[in-house]
């Protein structure tokens, strides 16, 4: 394994490597789903995508991502805000519901969180730095995959989180533009 890491942090990999780490990650990602120890497929109760497992990951890193400090997240914020990711990810359509429930599980099964994010324990128990050193890691890395999964994640976040009254305001961020806004309200 050590011939995959450089002396930096992020992984420079060439092209025999790369074919290589691609199939044991696609191995990887299959074993949860052929052990039966895959992330269940429904919706948490109240949401209408969202399971379980993808709120504690979004929690763990809506901190980071948005600028408040985890103690600042209050119940109420929390709930108006994954309320909101539900809705707008319910807006994206089908296809891209199964991508992100793809990187979900990813992130969500140990051996492959550990490999792709370097966080190797529960995301309820990552720190702040833990966050900020797995985003720097997905946002700087060779790996175009990883690079995808950081912009699909941060924007995602980040878009969600202005489409809420209360943050917007805060910034001095007019909101929304008012012809959008009922669609993201909506779904």
């Amino acid at each position: 394994m050590s011939e995959f890491i450089s002396g930096s942090d992020s992984l420079s990999l060439n092209r025999r490597q790369f074919l290589g780490s691609s199939m044991v990650l696609g191995v990887a990602s299959s074993v949860p789903l052929m052990s039966g120890c895959s992330t269940s497929q429904l919706p948490a109760e109240h949401y209408q995508t969202l399971r379980a497992s993808d709120l504690v990951l979004l929690k763990a890193l809506t901190p980071t991502i948005t600028g408040i400090t985890a103690a600042a997240l209050t119940n109420s914020m929390w709930q108006a805000f994954s309320r909101q990711l539900d809705r707008s990810l319910t807006g994206f359509g089908v296809l891209v519901v199964a991508e992100y429930r793809t990187l979900f599980d990813l992130l969500d099964w140990s051996l492959s969180r550990g490999v792709l994010s370097g966080h190797w324990s529960s995301w309820e128990e990552a720190e702040h730095q833990d966050i900020e050193s797995f985003l720097y890691r997905w946002r700087t890395s060779s790996i175009t995959e990883l690079n995808k999964g950081y912009r699909a994640l941060t924007g995602w976040l980040a878009s969600s989180w202005y489409a809420l009254p209360g943050p917007a305001r805060q910034t001095g961020y007019p909101g929304v533009p008012s012809a959008i806004l009922p669609v993201l309200q909506t779904r």
